[in-house]
């Protein structure tokens, strides 16, 4: 038997439509805000749901990535990349507008984060790649730099996706170590070095903002376990050790992130945003696993005008 081929209309040019994989979403630290990218610039959207905005009044082609919230949630630092002029650190008013720039040169940034006080911001200073430019690729590594702006420090030679916990004189950073995953910390001057966990299969790590839990993706999925103090190295996995280790998603887990002084973890999954309690992680396994409240199925898509 012979079926006719299925012939489906595709509307050339709709003057909107609705974007299906955001990213890099991250909640504000009251959990009542949302920021993320989509089509190249970032947007916010209440965590509530409602109607996303343009974080910044740029008209350019320029590209917005990597968006990280302030302690206070009144400023938003990101990277903006256009293939002429490379990349910069900028820092934008939480309430949306005009962006300053805070970096002197360019440079392949990635992954800005502020400290605590907001007084400084790590970041992390990749070499060229296959499809990038090799000018101002030189030097990678984590670096710091004074929000306010000026000439940054570089910290580590190595190292990837460096975060503050509770203090403001140590960043954490991911690097590799024996054949597994490391967090690890130092001082703002890359010295005195601590090994806090590491595992063979984790991908990722996030610490709290009270540097109290650790979140770490391993297979796919999140999980959370206590962080000790001090520099001991805790061996990470998916199965209960010396440390409770609770799996917290279900079916994947991308962009972890905490909000609320580390009360609640956050992730994605495709352009759904999910939310659990720190207090539940430890008694209930994912069941307890929920989106966050009155949010639609996708409260990160939005219509493109």
């Amino acid at each position: 038997m012979v079926i006719d081929a299925t012939h489906p209309t595709v509307e050339v040019a709709p003057d909107s439509f609705e974007t299906k994989m955001p990213r890099w979403a991250e909640v504000s630290p009251d959990g009542r805000t949302v920021v993320f990218e989509t089509l190249g610039k970032l947007w916010t959207k209440p965590a509530s749901g409602g109607t996303a905005r343009r974080l910044t009044a740029a008209k350019d082609d320029a590209m917005e990535a990597w968006p990280s919230w302030s302690r206070d949630g009144k400023s938003i630092a990101f990277v903006r990349w256009t293939d002429d002029a490379l990349g910069e650190i900028h820092v934008a008013p939480a309430t949306g507008g005009a962006s300053r720039k805070v970096t002197t040169n360019p440079g392949h940034y990635a992954e800005p984060r502020f400290s605590p006080d907001g007084k400084t911001i790590a970041f992390e200073r990749r070499g060229s790649g296959g499809l990038t430019s090799t000018r101002w690729s030189e030097d990678p590594g984590i670096y710091r730099v004074a929000a306010t702006g000026g000439a940054p420090e570089r910290i580590s030679s190595d190292g990837a996706k460096p975060q503050f916990g509770a203090d403001n004189d140590r960043i954490f950073m991911i690097t590799a170590g024996d054949g597994k995953s490391q967090l690890v910390s130092t001082d703002l001057h890359g010295q005195d070095k601590r090994v806090h966990a590491s595992g063979e299969l984790v991908s990722d790590y996030e610490i709290s903002p009270d540097g109290r839990t650790l979140a770490f993706r391993q297979n796919y999925d999140a999980y959370v376990t206590p962080l000790m103090p001090g520099g001991q190295d805790v061996s990470l996995g998916t199965k209960s050790g010396a440390l409770p280790v609770t799996r917290v998603s279900g079916s994947g887990a991308d962009y972890m992130h905490w909000s609320n002084g580390g009360a609640k973890l956050h992730w994605s999954r495709g352009a759904t945003l999910f939310s659990a309690d720190l207090a539940s992680l430890f008694l209930n396994a994912p069941q307890r696993t929920t989106r966050l409240r009155n949010s639609p199925r996708r409260p990160t898509a939005f219509p493109c005008r």
